[in-house]
């Protein structure tokens, strides 16, 4: 916004903070605000404000595909001296909880950041609670923009032990010599650089921000330039018909290729596991645009194993991946499933790959630990495909894992990005 209406919105903000900070006098830090929803109904107003500003920006609130937030909800309002203000609302794709966008804005009340809250333990539980909110109210499937002219039903969402687990980083305050970029490359000032966002508005499709974040890369994107190659499709449909086939003494093998794009051309180079086991001992020169391989019938998982996870995060950490915003993971299996992984979060990926490597090379306790992990989760090799992608898509969403999964058809042609939804639901959102 421009001056004016910044401080138009500032002064908004001003009429509560009276008394949220009695409030914050009289209750313990993280203590619920009762019936006072000022801040949850202002949050969701500055939100709107910004669309009506900017209409050519303003997301397709009737699409249910879309994930948005549902500001029909929200958690009490959390506050401590230093953290400012936050408040937690769900975000639902298909009338299912599957995010929380978190709105905080600082002590001095002259910083709003809007942004999606990253997954741990806390998040999930904060899903789940409005999952369950959700579906006793029997209103999931009223979430559009209209929801501004709905009261805010207020959920309690018990903090947990450390806080926080969901704030951004609040800015220490800039001098007026720092109120624009080149004075903050050329004086040295304190402070984060001002952001190319406005002040309140938008920098990405969920929430407001006066901070901006590199969008992270689209699943259905990602997979187009070599996933959806003609060349990838061949070869899935080789890896498929190899997935049954036995040698002259009647054993299985794992077949995979690494894949190579240059100027829209993909090229393979074939790798071969053992015959009579499973899994593929990879070695990789140079960095390579995919990979994608088969697991054949029997002792094998419909969907990727934790032997698979481990060379993939294996790939990630030798640096053995030429582009993240258009790599792909790929596995077809003699079950009938078809499924790409692709890296969302390279921070997050980059914890995530501890799970499976010691000194940056595989550690074969860690994966037998993480096999474990795998039974936890419902995963099993049998036949059961759908309760293996919801115990998959569990496991990923547990541990934080900063990837994606999409699933194919026999065609290898139409792919729908799988998300975990409440309950274990599964949520897909066909790419086209």
């Amino acid at each position: 916004m421009y001056e004016e209406e910044k401080a138009a919105q500032t002064e908004k903000f001003a009429m509560f903070a009276q008394k949220a900070q009695e409030q914050r006098e009289l209750r313990a830090n993280m203590k619920t605000t009762g019936d006072d929803m000022s801040y949850q109904n202002a949050f969701r107003d500055l939100y709107y404000s910004y669309y009506e500003i900017h209409p050519e920006s303003a997301p397709d609130f009737d699409n249910p595909n879309i994930p948005l937030p549902y500001f029909r909800y929200a958690s009490q309002l959390y506050s401590e001296t230093g953290k400012g203000k936050t408040v937690l609302f769900p975000i639902t794709k298909n009338g299912t909880v599957i995010n929380i966008l978190t709105a905080n804005i600082n002590d001095n009340e002259d910083f709003l950041d809007f942004y999606i809250a990253e997954k741990n333990d806390f998040i999930n539980g904060v899903i789940d609670i409005f999952s369950q909110k959700m579906a006793s109210a029997k209103s999931a499937t009223d979430r559009d923009g209209d929801g501004a002219l709905h009261d805010i039903e207020e959920v309690i969402i018990p903090p947990p032990a450390t806080w926080p687990p969901v704030m951004s980083p609040v800015p220490p305050p800039r001098s007026s010599e720092c109120d624009d970029l080149s004075d903050h490359q050329n004086n040295g000032c304190g402070g984060p650089p001002p952001s190319t966002c406005q002040p309140y508005q938008n920098c990405n499709p969920v929430g407001g921000s006066g901070t901006t974040t590199p969008e992270k890369p689209k699943p259905c994107k990602t997979i187009q330039k070599v996933g959806k190659n003609a060349k990838t499709k061949t070869l899935f449909g080789d890896l498929k018909t190899k997935s049954t086939q036995t040698d002259a003494n009647g054993k299985y093998k794992e077949t995979g290729y690494l894949l190579t794009e240059n100027n829209d051309s993909v090229t393979e180079q074939q790798v071969n596991g053992i015959p009579g086991k499973n899994g593929i001992d990879l070695s990789i020169s140079d960095s390579i645009d995919g990979f994608i391989h088969n697991h054949n019938p029997g002792m094998t998982f419909s969907v990727f194993s934790s032997a698979d996870l481990a060379s993939l995060s294996w790939m990630y950490k030798a640096g053995k991946i030429k582009d993240l915003n258009s790599f792909v993971f790929g596995l077809v299996s003699a079950k009938g499933t078809q499924y790409f992984i692709t890296i969302d979060d390279p921070e997050a990926l980059n914890t995530f790959a501890e799970n499976f490597l010691t000194n940056g090379e595989i550690d074969k306790k860690k994966v037998d630990d993480m096999d474990e992990q795998y039974l936890m989760s419902g995963i099993t090799y049998g036949d059961n495909l759908t309760s293996n992608e919801a115990g998959f898509l569990y496991l990923l969403n547990k541990f934080s894992s900063g990837l994606s999964v999409l699933k194919g058809d026999s065609t290898f042609s139409n792919w729908q990005q799988i998300e975990r939804g409440y309950n274990d639901q599964i949520i897909s959102t066909p790419c086209n």
